[in-house]
């Protein structure tokens, strides 16, 4: 199996098994160079940054003031939060619905730290994030700083995309899902783990003009306020990509310190579970896409 954590010591080598992956934002060519604490585009000459010696920064300026104000936000209404990981059994649990094998090349859009990308057993593992600060920690994987909308990736190039509770920080979502569908080998598939707007917890606070979305005391006691989307609303967005269903499931998480919020999911999803559809009884969904050979 290759060897995903990178060297910080000799950035150059470090990254050679992640170069034919990339691709320049700005002209879309693969001519991708690598040098000291720079990476250049051979096709348009435009350099890119190499943070921390081993992240390659291909985030735009806009992208980057986006990003800055949704930072602020958090900042704002949860420095003090502390969240909490998953246990170890919901992540297992994950990474064996995904069934990712060995001889695959893996991309997390949104990756985060990358808790669940470094369980994945397979033989390249890129995690694209926006965040650098969220990366900064991070091994087992390859991280490139870049946005989900214009993605720093060549076509046609991974087994294997998926969003992991990270699709609704995303601006634009339909784009990010095109773009996810275009780094897809043929046959490839893409997974979408997501909090389910159909679930009545999410529904107070995915609409962007929810009276809720603007109580800061609710915001906390609730959770983020992003824009969560409904299984049916991603099912046609992959529609529209030429991407066919293979999967739905509703479900959630597992954490080893069960909070008040989560002990009031169980009982509400199993005192109803005869009597209501899971859509609304589930806080989370699990969709797997596939592209089709012919596309």
């Amino acid at each position: 199996m290759l060897e995903t954590s990178v060297s910080t010591s000799n950035p150059q080598t470090g990254l050679v098994p992640l170069a034919p992956y990339l691709r320049c934002v700005n002209c879309g060519k693969s001519d991708i160079q690598l040098s000291a604490g720079l990476i250049n585009c051979g096709g348009c000459g435009k350099g890119f940054a190499l943070r921390d010696s081993r992240f390659p920064d291909f985030l735009s300026d806009e992208d980057r003031e986006k990003l800055k104000k949704e930072l602020a936000f958090w900042e704002d209404h949860f420095a003090n939060t502390v969240y909490q990981d998953e246990s170890e059994a919901s992540y297992e649990r994950w990474a064996t619905l995904m069934q990712v094998k060995e001889k695959d090349a893996v991309l997390e859009i949104g990756c985060g730290s990358g808790a669940l990308l470094t369980r994945l057993p397979a033989k390249i593992r890129v995690g694209l994030e926006p965040a650098a600060c969220l990366l900064a920690a991070t091994t087992g994987f390859y991280g490139v700083i870049g946005s989900a909308e214009n993605m720093p990736f060549q076509s046609d190039t991974f087994d294997m995309a998926f969003f992991k509770h990270s699709l609704h920080h995303v601006q634009d979502k339909a784009k990010a899902f095109a773009e996810a569908t275009r780094v897809l080998k043929k046959g490839g598939r893409l997974i979408v783990m997501e909090p389910n707007a159909q679930h009545p917890q999410r529904r107070l606070i995915s609409n962007p003009e929810s009276f809720f979305r603007k109580l800061t005391p609710v915001v906390k006691l609730i959770g983020p306020v992003e824009t969560f989307q409904t299984v049916d609303e991603l099912v046609e967005l992959g529609h529209e990509n030429h991407l066919k269903i293979e999967k739905i499931l509703y479900t959630e998480s597992h954490y080893d310190r069960v909070s008040v919020r989560q002990r009031l999911q169980k009982i509400y999803s199993r005192g109803l579970r005869s009597l209501v559809p899971q859509k609304y009884l589930m806080p989370n969904y699990y969709l797997q896409f596939r592209k089709p050979l012919d596309v």
